[in-house]
Protein backbone atom coordinates (compact mmCIF):
# COMPACT_ATOMS: atom_id res chain seq x y z
CA UNK A 1 0.00 0.00 0.00
CA UNK A 2 1.35 3.64 -0.86
CA UNK A 3 0.80 6.73 1.44
CA UNK A 4 -0.49 9.00 -1.60
CA UNK A 5 -3.03 10.91 -1.30
CA UNK A 6 -6.22 9.59 -2.97
CA UNK A 7 -9.48 11.64 -4.10
CA UNK A 8 -12.53 9.47 -4.29
CA UNK A 9 -15.38 10.45 -6.02
CA UNK A 10 -18.84 9.24 -7.91
CA UNK A 11 -18.78 10.43 -11.61
CA UNK A 12 -22.39 10.46 -12.90
CA UNK A 13 -20.81 10.41 -16.27
CA UNK A 14 -19.04 7.51 -15.78
CA UNK A 15 -21.78 5.84 -13.85
CA UNK A 16 -18.56 4.75 -11.38
CA UNK A 17 -16.53 5.73 -8.44
CA UNK A 18 -12.80 7.70 -9.44
CA UNK A 19 -10.04 7.64 -7.46
CA UNK A 20 -7.74 10.44 -8.31
CA UNK A 21 -4.02 10.33 -7.02
CA UNK A 22 -2.74 14.32 -7.65
CA UNK A 23 0.60 14.29 -6.26
CA UNK A 24 0.96 11.37 -9.78
CA UNK A 25 -0.13 13.65 -12.86
CA UNK A 26 -2.87 11.24 -14.90
CA UNK A 27 -3.06 8.57 -12.31
CA UNK A 28 -7.18 7.38 -11.86
CA UNK A 29 -8.52 4.53 -11.29
CA UNK A 30 -12.76 3.96 -11.25
CA UNK A 31 -14.76 1.31 -9.67
CA UNK A 32 -18.26 -0.09 -9.21
CA UNK A 33 -17.79 0.51 -5.99
CA UNK A 34 -15.83 2.89 -3.53
CA UNK A 35 -13.39 -0.11 -2.55
CA UNK A 36 -13.31 -1.61 -5.99
CA UNK A 37 -11.93 1.71 -6.73
CA UNK A 38 -9.31 2.53 -3.69
CA UNK A 39 -7.89 -1.41 -4.59
CA UNK A 40 -7.60 0.12 -8.36
CA UNK A 41 -5.52 3.16 -7.38
CA UNK A 42 -3.22 0.78 -5.87
CA UNK A 43 -2.51 -0.63 -8.60
CA UNK A 44 -2.76 1.76 -10.95
CA UNK A 45 -0.37 3.58 -8.48
CA UNK A 46 2.37 0.50 -8.71
CA UNK A 47 1.99 0.42 -12.73
CA UNK A 48 2.61 4.74 -12.45
CA UNK A 49 5.35 3.95 -10.39
CA UNK A 50 6.94 1.30 -12.24
CA UNK A 51 6.72 3.18 -15.39
CA UNK A 52 8.53 6.01 -14.39
CA UNK A 53 11.26 3.98 -12.86
CA UNK A 54 11.77 2.13 -16.21
CA UNK A 55 11.74 6.07 -17.77
CA UNK A 56 14.27 7.19 -15.68
CA UNK A 57 11.09 9.83 -14.33
CA UNK A 58 11.63 10.85 -10.77
CA UNK A 59 9.09 9.63 -8.26
CA UNK A 60 7.16 12.53 -5.84
CA UNK A 61 7.70 11.53 -2.49
CA UNK A 62 4.13 11.02 -0.80
CA UNK A 63 2.87 13.81 1.05
CA UNK A 64 0.53 11.06 3.30
CA UNK A 65 -2.54 13.17 4.10
CA UNK A 66 -5.08 15.58 2.73
CA UNK A 67 -4.81 18.60 2.70
CA UNK A 68 -6.79 21.14 5.12
CA UNK A 69 -8.57 22.33 1.89
CA UNK A 70 -9.18 18.74 0.05
CA UNK A 71 -10.84 18.05 3.73
CA UNK A 72 -12.84 21.36 3.74
CA UNK A 73 -14.14 20.51 -0.10
CA UNK A 74 -14.94 16.99 0.83
CA UNK A 75 -16.85 17.73 4.01
CA UNK A 76 -18.72 20.50 2.02
CA UNK A 77 -19.88 18.18 -0.59
CA UNK A 78 -20.68 15.67 2.11
CA UNK A 79 -22.82 17.93 3.73
CA UNK A 80 -24.59 19.05 0.48
CA UNK A 81 -25.27 15.51 -0.43
CA UNK A 82 -26.71 15.17 2.47
CA UNK A 83 -25.12 12.00 3.65
CA UNK A 84 -24.68 12.62 7.29
CA UNK A 85 -22.87 9.39 8.05
CA UNK A 86 -19.95 10.75 5.32
CA UNK A 87 -19.86 14.11 6.64
CA UNK A 88 -19.45 12.98 10.64
CA UNK A 89 -16.60 10.36 9.18
CA UNK A 90 -14.96 12.83 7.46
CA UNK A 91 -15.13 15.57 10.61
CA UNK A 92 -13.90 12.84 12.69
CA UNK A 93 -10.96 12.09 10.83
CA UNK A 94 -10.08 15.53 10.13
CA UNK A 95 -10.01 16.41 13.80
CA UNK A 96 -7.98 13.16 14.55
CA UNK A 97 -5.20 14.07 11.75
CA UNK A 98 -4.80 17.85 12.68
CA UNK A 99 -3.84 16.68 15.63
CA UNK A 100 -1.41 14.13 14.33
CA UNK A 101 -3.17 11.08 15.22
CA UNK A 102 -3.59 8.47 12.80
CA UNK A 103 -7.30 7.57 11.91
CA UNK A 104 -8.46 4.05 11.80
CA UNK A 105 -11.84 4.10 12.02
CA UNK A 106 -13.51 2.82 8.70
CA UNK A 107 -16.12 4.54 6.40
CA UNK A 108 -19.47 3.82 7.76
CA UNK A 109 -20.88 0.70 5.84
CA UNK A 110 -23.50 2.20 4.09
CA UNK A 111 -21.04 3.66 2.00
CA UNK A 112 -19.57 1.16 0.45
Amino acid sequence: MYNYEIILYWSAEDNAFIAEVPELPGCIADGATRIEALNNAETIIAEWIETAEALGRSIPVPKGKLSAETYDNLVENAYIIGNKSNYDWLMESKKQLENGETFTKELPEDNI
